[in-house]
């Protein structure tokens, strides 16, 4: 399976085919150099030499054409690195005037055998040579268009100009909000979901840390100065407020009840190294293990603030906040009699008390 960087250098190594072509068709000769690195040279029919003289040739060869028309076909990449060969199939249109002139009017079929490179200035040809396959004359094929619309230019003047200029500036008043899946990259995407995806790990091993007295993990979980507390009720103080680590591990470990956390989904807002969630919860356990000790359900949510740090995220401040909280005492079922040692008729408790009453 291919990765993301080797998706993305074959899709650069494309666009710089297509910028080749969109370049030459539309005469933008420094565009054309621009997609040669500064060492680059190139070989065609006719031409063999530097990518400065390339770019000097091709503008006085082109200049006898109405206008050029390269279509692309196949292309494949082979990655080495920060380098690469591309083999692209293509199909270059010329037409010119007179419209029976065999050398201005003509198809041929070509590929182009790039040596591309990764520069400070991205990818880039170092060398191509463009393969002659063939060459079909066109001459006295030319018509004149069926009406009046857009006609290509090799000037600025050309219509993608225009259409261009109107795309710029309606990104420039009315920029792309952020975090608009549309148009945030795949890299961002990707982190976006393993930010969630560890935030989520998090409150799990919180829940499992805290149930099993687990104090070490579940602190580590916390940032160095990170606090625990409940929600204060009016101007009261929070009944519960425990800040740092050292503190977050006693009170985990020596905590005097125990039971299990039921822990909703979280509702998630993540920006950038700061991170916040509201989580709804159940919370089960009672005081001791013994029978008549208090059993308790709390019901509520935690409101969440969570920190990367070293690229770890972890709990800054957790506040709980109960919206019902439960209490009751269950004594056990005995199954011995609580009349030890008497008839179930009651005869021996009579006549115990009528001997006591006589003595």
């Amino acid at each position: 399976m291919k990765t993301l960087a080797e998706l993305s250098d074959r899709q650069e190594i494309h666009d710089l085919v297509l910028r080749y072509c969109s370049a030459v068709d539309r005469a933008d000769y420094p565009t054309v150099r621009d997609v040669y690195a500064r060492d680059g040279v190139d070989h065609h029919t006719g031409f063999s030499g530097t990518a400065d003289d390339y770019v000097h040739w091709l503008r006085e060869r082109t200049s006898v054409f109405d206008g050029t028309m390269h279509l692309i076909g196949n292309h494949r990449v082979e990655l080495f690195g920060d380098h690469a060969y591309a083999e692209t199939y293509g199909t270059a249109v010329h037409w010119g005037t007179p419209s029976d002139d065999e050398a201005r009017n003509f198809t041929s079929g070509f590929r182009y055998l790039d040596h591309v490179r990764r520069d400070s200035d991205g990818w880039r040809i170092v060398e191509r040579t463009a393969v002659r396959e063939w060459t079909r004359s066109d001459a006295g094929r030319l018509r004149e268009p069926e009406g009046h619309g857009p006609r290509g230019r090799r000037d600025v003047h050309d219509p993608s100009t225009a259409l261009r200029e109107r795309v710029r500036q309606a990104a420039v008043i009315h920029p792309s909000q952020e975090g608009n899946p549309m148009t945030t990259s795949i890299e961002q995407r990707l982190q976006a979901l393993e930010d969630r995806l560890e935030i989520i790990d998090l409150e799990a091993t919180y829940a499992r840390t805290f149930d099993e007295r687990d104090g070490d993990a579940w602190s580590s979980l916390f940032t160095a100065d990170g606090i625990y507390q409940s929600r204060p009720v009016g101007d009261a103080r929070p009944q519960t407020f425990v800040q740092g680590r050292a503190a977050l591990q006693a009170f985990c470990t020596d905590a005097s009840f125990a039971g299990i956390h039921f822990l909703h989904l979280p509702q998630l807002a993540v920006a950038g190294d700061r991170a916040s969630a509201r989580i709804h919860l159940e919370f089960h356990g009672d005081y001791a293990e013994d029978a008549g000790a208090p059993r308790l359900a709390m019901r509520g949510f935690y409101d969440v603030i969570y920190h990367r740090v070293d690229g770890r995220w972890l709990i800054a401040h957790r506040v709980t906040t109960a919206f019902a909280r439960e209490q009751n005492t269950v004594l056990g079922y005995p199954t011995t009699s609580a009349l030890s040692g008497a008839h179930r008729d009651g005869t021996q408790d009579r006549s115990e008390e009528a001997a006591r009453s006589r003595a």
